[in-house]
């Protein structure tokens, strides 16, 4: 989630600091291949960009074969199809490969990574490399749907190019700057325990982030520790809390946190306890008495009878202000 963030605040020049180190997901081997092929197709240092992606996916072009066509001057690809020792299918791939390139480089920048996913088989090169590893193949899916999400928005693939080139400085000379200054902080709720903030924002707070739940591991193995590590983060807040629960995710519809209705039900039995009788004190008004409860999903409204006069509140308001307690 860190990628949309440090993109808005590098852009709107907002300070930010990460506590933990977290980089830019641009440095990441698979955002890099990707790229890689962009700037092939556009001519950006093509010879080199073309030598880290010519066997992503695999098109089984040997060492040898590189380094000689690397030692011509001239078009890597071009001198490759020149070698005589190349098979039949290995022409077709470094043809299709070209023909790739050349039709990527007309394209907006978001149709562009869609191509390579799909088309070229790039995504499908990273989940083989996934169960050949023995990885979860959900965390590259979430990255190339990350930078499917960057790349919108940008027509010209030079744009975007130039656009990650100055986020990754930007973080890069941010990692290095004193945290001790008056900033954005950015930090995983793994890394917050101890920390206290005057206000906090948790973002994505929807199933398969809060709790995240990896493929190896069943929903008791983890839903306890998840819900520490939420309370957590929840906690670090002085004075403010903010949970944002997004309705979609890389334009899929999602459902909120199975945690944000723990917590509807902890405020609503919190409210619930307030009933007719009970002395409360009111930072303004004073001692009070409740005369009459009206709670609903819109509206939670207390009647208090204090010395002034009778007063009618909004039970949610005062709550989340501090401005009430039993007396």
């Amino acid at each position: 989630q860190s990628r949309a963030f440090i993109d808005a605040f590098s852009i709107a020049n907002i300070p930010y600091i990460s506590y933990d180190g977290t980089e830019s997901i641009y440095n990441h081997w698979v955002i890099k291949d990707i790229l890689s092929y962009l700037k092939a197709a556009t001519g950006i240092d093509r010879n080199n960009s073309i030598l880290r992606i010519i066997n992503k996916p695999n098109r089984y072009i040997s060492r040898f074969v590189i380094e000689e066509a690397m030692s011509k001057p001239g078009d890597i690809l071009e001198n490759i199809l020149l070698t005589k020792s190349l098979n039949d299918l290995q022409v077709k791939d470094i043809s299709q490969l070209m023909n790739s390139l050349l039709r990527i480089k007309d394209m907006a920048t978001d149709e562009a990574v869609k191509y390579i996913r799909y088309f070229v088989g790039y995504e499908e090169y990273v989940r083989d490399y996934a169960y050949a590893k023995s990885i979860d193949y959900i965390f590259f899916k979430e990255l190339l749907e990350e930078i499917s999400s960057s790349a919108k928005g940008f027509s010209a693939i030079q744009d975007y190019i130039v656009h990650v080139d100055k986020i990754v400085n930007n973080v890069e000379s941010r990692l290095k700057d004193n945290k001790n200054i008056d900033a954005v902080s950015l930090i995983t709720m793994h890394k917050a325990k101890g920390l206290e903030f005057e206000q906090v924002f948790i973002s994505g707070a929807v199933d398969g982030i809060i709790p995240y739940i990896k493929e190896d591991e069943t929903e008791l193995d983890v839903l306890e520790e998840e819900r520490k590590l939420f309370y957590v983060a929840m906690t670090r807040a002085k004075k403010v809390l903010y949970i944002f629960v997004p309705k979609y995710r890389f334009s899929k519809r999602v459902p909120p946190s199975r945690y944000i209705e723990e917590i509807y039900e902890w405020l609503k039995d919190y409210r619930d306890s307030f009933k007719c009788g009970d002395k409360i004190y009111h930072k303004y008004f004073g001692e009070g008495i409740i005369k009459e409860v009206y709670n609903n999903k819109e509206d939670n409204i207390i009647v208090v009878k204090f010395v002034d006069g009778i007063k009618k509140l909004n039970l949610d308001v005062l709550l989340k202000n501090e401005i009430i307690n039993f007396k």
